[in-house]
């Protein structure tokens, strides 16, 4: 199904639980300079107007990242918080495509998937604009116009063995959670050494699609490895509430996580879950 349209969400609590994640992990690959791959599996647009009519009818992006920009200082939020003023002054907020091009230095790789017919052309055509962070312009970018299930399993293992695979399907589809579970299964044995970050959405009536998820990633842990599979979740509303939205929440799920990843969601989500949901905001990490 290709109805999902992120113009009505871009900026939400979601996006920023996904995309500090993924800056996070950008900064740690970036700690070497031995240079890395990223591939992003469902890349959508790039970058969003954030004057757009449907997000201003969600309220999405007021209730999400403006909303925690004028509540947070966190210095560990900095990378992500400072890509996103950069870009709100201009007119837009940063889709992953656009953080990972920040964020990766001259030799690193990026590979993004989009079958949205739509979203493709948007995507090839943002991504010929210089980024708005940086300075420089990202050379090294591979856009493919595919299924992305199909597309992980084509480019794996990469050339640059270091890196991370970003998975963030609509999961319309329970097929979703399916082919989410099968390609993190396939990771152990196609590239093992790379970082696998899942996010997935806290829905009441996906609470078995959600458990099966969780089980199938914590089974990739390394033999021997004392990393785990770390569990992240971003809480904006109780979930016993009785006038519960449809997506209270979202989740991100890392295999083969960063060393002290599990440090900084710790201290840094309890503060986001506090500034956007206030009482009813709740944040929970640990490993599988």
């Amino acid at each position: 199904m290709l109805s999902y349209q992120h113009e009505y969400h871009f900026g939400n609590h979601a996006d920023i639980l996904k995309h500090l994640t993924l800056t996070l992990i950008l900064s740690h690959l970036n700690e070497k300079n031995k240079p890395y791959t990223v591939i992003d599996a469902h890349a959508g647009a790039g970058r969003y107007n954030i004057d757009d009519e449907r997000n201003a009818h969600t309220g999405e992006f007021s209730k999400g990242i403006s909303l925690l920009l004028s509540k947070s200082e966190n210095t560990l939020c900095q990378p992500y918080f400072d890509i996103c003023k950069n870009y709100m002054e201009k007119g837009f907020y940063p889709g992953s495509p656009e953080i990972e091009r920040c964020m990766t230095r001259e030799g690193d790789h990026i590979i993004l998937m989009e079958l949205h017919p739509q979203e493709i052309e948007k995507l090839k055509e943002n991504m010929r604009l210089p980024p708005l962070y940086s300075e420089k312009k990202s050379e090294n970018i591979s856009i493919h116009h595919r299924n992305s299930y199909e597309g992980v399993i084509a480019v794996t293992p990469p050339e640059h063995k270091r890196g991370l695979l970003l998975l963030d399907p609509s999961y319309e589809e329970t097929s979703d959670y399916e082919n989410v579970e099968k390609i993190a299964l396939s990771m152990k044995k196609r590239w093992n050494v790379g970082i696998v970050a899942i996010w997935y959405p806290l829905l009441s009536h996906r609470k078995a699609e959600i458990a099966r998820l969780k089980a199938a990633a914590a089974t990739c842990a390394k033999e021997g490895s004392d990393k785990g599979v770390l569990c992240a979740e971003l809480c904006v509303q109780d979930e016993s509430d009785e006038n519960l939205p449809r997506l209270f929440g979202s989740g991100m799920i890392v295999i083969n996580p960063p060393w002290k990843l599990k440090e900084q969601l710790s201290e840094i989500l309890p503060l986001i879950a506090e500034s956007l949901g206030g009482e009813a905001g709740e944040a929970r990490v640990d490993f599988l």
